[in-house]
């Protein structure tokens, strides 16, 4: 509008009309974590671009949709989650871009304990007597390593041994950790048969023996 002056009359009035465009709004995926077997859990996005004041409450309606390849059974390790328009809508927003996030599928945890004997005597024969103790897992049927101070081999030396079970698997993971003892075997001292009777003169050179069931000298005194 020109009201003009003394030199100039008044200019008739020009309407003009502004568009104000919606403002674009970028939808993002949150991360999320599960463990192996589990449902995927509920998705849920943020939004980013928001003019200062402005939130998803109250300038926004509806949820967005999402899309993962993740099932209860997909193997541990990472999905993409890929955020779409689903039911949003807005008077004052455009939804502009969708950015994705990711879902961490984690190893289960198994169960482990040891059943039976922590403790045995020195010389027991794995190959005949098969282990002292027994391993027990939930799920049944895992693959698992023992190790008794850090080797997988079976220990034969009396001591003490920190024994570990874990879980080896693509799906489970877990362990348990114990001592077992290895005690020093028994053994039994036996003496040679002696004569009945000894002329009493010849008791000085009287000659004894003794065996040890373990093979080991036994020394006489």
């Amino acid at each position: 509008q020109q009201v003009g002056n003394a030199s100039f009359s008044a200019a008739s009035n020009v309407i003009q009309t502004l568009t104000v465009a919606k403002r674009n709004l970028w939808v993002i995926a949150e991360n999320k974590t599960r463990v192996y077997g589990q449902a995927n859990p509920t998705f849920t996005a943020t939004y980013s671009n928001f003019v200062s004041g402005d939130s998803a409450f109250g300038s926004l309606s509806g949820f967005p949709g999402f899309d993962c390849a993740a099932t209860p059974t997909s193997a541990p390790g990472t999905y993409t989650i890929t955020p779409k328009i689903g039911s949003l809508a807005s008077s004052k927003y455009n939804f502009f871009a969708f950015n994705d996030g990711t879902l961490t599928v984690n190893k289960q945890l198994a169960a482990v304990t040891l059943d039976g004997g922590i403790e045995w005597y020195y010389g027991w024969d794995v190959s005949t007597r098969g282990m002292p103790f027994s391993v027990k897992l939930h799920p049944a049927g895992l693959s698992y390593v023992i190790t008794y101070n850090g080797s997988t081999n079976f220990p034969t030396a009396p001591g003490t041994y920190t024994t570990v079970v874990t879980v080896v698997d693509d799906n489970y993971r877990g362990s348990y950790t114990n001592t077992v003892i290895i005690q020093p075997a028994p053994q039994k001292i036996t003496f040679a048969p002696l004569a009945s009777t000894f002329p009493l003169k010849q008791l000085t050179n009287v000659a004894v023996s003794a065996t040890a069931s373990s093979g080991l000298p036994v020394t006489l005194s």
